[in-house]
Parts: C-alpha cells; sequence; structure tokens
C-alpha cells in the first residue's frame, strides 16, 4: 500500500513483461487533492502474465477480468500468440469450462 492504494511492483523477467512495460499507458490518479501519474499495464498483459505464472491466485485473477468482461478478446489473443501461451489458454478454459474467448474473436 502506498498512501493508501493497492500497488504492485513487477519485475521484467521475461518478452512478455518487457512489452507489458513498453505497452503500459500513463493514468492520473486523483486521491482528494494532488494528482498523481503513472503507468499501468493493459488487463490483457495482466491477465496473460497471471496466465503465464498459473498459481492458484493467478488464475482466479484472470477468471475475474473473464467474469467482468473488461478486456479486448483480440488483444488479448494477439498476446497469447506473440508468447506461446495458446496451450496455457485452452487448459484454462477446460479446467475452469469458459468458453473459448478466442473462437468467439474469431467470428466476428
Amino acid at each position: 500500500m502506498i498512501e493508501g492504494w493497492p500497488v504492485q511492483f513487477l519485475p521484467v523477467a521475461c518478452a512478455l513483461d518487457a512489452e507489458a512495460l513498453r505497452q503500459a499507458v500513463e493514468v492520473e490518479i486523483r486521491d482528494g487533492g494532488a494528482a498523481v501519474t503513472t503507468r499501468v499495464l493493459s488487463a490483457e498483459h495482466v491477465m496473460a502474465t497471471a496466465l503465464s505464472i498459473g498459481r492458484p491466485k493467478d488464475l482466479a485473477r484472470v477468471g475475474q477480468f473473464v467474469e467482468q468482461c473488461v478486456f479486448d478478446v483480440d488483444k488479448f489473443c494477439d498476446i497469447l500468440d506473440r508468447h506461446d501461451l495458446k496451450d496455457a489458454w485452452r487448459r484454462y478454459c477446460e479446467k475452469f469450462d469458459v468458453a473459448d474467448l478466442r473462437a468467439a474473436s474469431k467470428r466476428r
């Protein structure tokens, strides 16, 4: 927690992490008074990173994004393709009985 805000610092350990950091977007956060500008990873990169790590808490995080539908399916699929995570996504879909969003994305 930094001044009441939950934060997570992630080291750059692989090509996926480096890409996520390069594509992070700047956002302005206001907490009553002064604004603070920070960089935030995209939902799609957070999901892909969590999927690649694969711990139960990481897979739960993926589930939260899927349930809330707060990510771009095409962008997520592109990241899965570039970082060889297609099999991890397939296993996730099978394990958690999730309709494969990749198939739906290709039908558009």
